[in-house]
């Protein structure tokens, strides 16, 4: 899913900015560089989100792959709740902690999702 988001993303990057770099004298490193990913900012940033929260609420694989408790992953966690007696205030409690990093991870990358290619300086 990254690989097509940043594929379709670069597609659609206008030609002149490498045309007016080349131009300039740019070599396709300083090309890369100085042009293509300062204006990749919000692909970066939402490819980086998505794969956060695939990350974050794995269940299935850690489950199966990993045995030591202190290791497992708060999604894992969270089925330990279950186990006994339902205590639904603790639960929501947990899972109110969890979303904190998520929120966290978000507000830090909002920014990018902000700036578009109208900074890239073609005008028209």
């Amino acid at each position: 899913m990254g690989i097509f988001l940043f594929y379709q993303y670069f597609r659609d990057l206008p030609d002149e900015l490498v045309e007016a770099a080349r131009i300039d004298g740019a070599s396709i490193l300083q090309v890369y560089a100085r042009i293509i990913m300062p204006i990749a900012g919000p692909i970066v940033a939402t490819v980086a989100i998505l794969k956060f929260l695939g990350m974050w609420n794995a269940y299935l694989w850690p489950l199966m792959t990993i045995r030591s408790e202190e290791l497992r992953p708060i999604m894992v966690g969270l089925q330990y709740f279950f186990q006994l007696d339902t205590a639904w205030g603790e639960i929501m409690a947990y899972l109110s902690i969890v979303t904190i990093p998520v929120l966290i991870f978000y507000l830090a990358l909002q920014r990018a999702f902000i700036e578009s290619i109208a900074t890239s300086g073609i005008k028209g």
